[in-house]
């Protein structure tokens, strides 16, 4: 019976490899741009990922602001109601914007592991990352 359920609707594993699998090969093109980055940087890199999520999402940040502020204390289901709307499409934007950095971002922990750490992470897990093991030798156990 189970056997025929996931025949049907697919193995719950081979759906989440299938997910994860477009973003590791994405993350697999920044490695050679990292590592070819010096340390400064690399760590510079953090500043710039800061910078390019606050213009893309300026414009909708700046909007909710205004709302709020134009908001009365004494606002009306409908208000509040516009209010939430808004929050919602900029958490939206919030989440697409972070699934854009997310194959250049982890590329930039994984080269900071290696470099620091002298360890390869190397699992991706529901967009995020997990070490694959505790020394150097897990770069052997790394699927990427």
């Amino acid at each position: 019976m189970r056997g025929l359920i996931a025949k049907l609707i697919g193995d719950v594993n081979q759906r989440e490899i299938r997910k994860v699998k477009s973003m590791v090969e994405r993350t697999n093109l920044f490695e050679e741009e990292i590592k070819a980055l010096t340390t400064e940087a690399l760590r510079a890199k953090t500043a710039e990922f800061r910078e390019r999520l606050n213009i893309a999402l300026g414009e909708q940040r700046q909007q909710l602001v205004e709302l709020k502020a134009a908001l009365p204390p004494n606002a009306d289901a409908l208000e509040q109601r516009e209010l939430a709307d808004a929050e919602k499409e900029l958490f939206k934007a919030e989440q697409a914007a972070l699934l854009e950095l997310l194959p250049e971002a982890f590329a930039v922990v994984r080269e900071a592991g290696c470099r620091v750490l002298r360890m390869r992470f190397g699992t991706f897990a529901r967009g995020f990352c997990c070490g694959a093991g505790s020394g150097p030798q897990s770069a052997g156990n790394a699927p990427f």
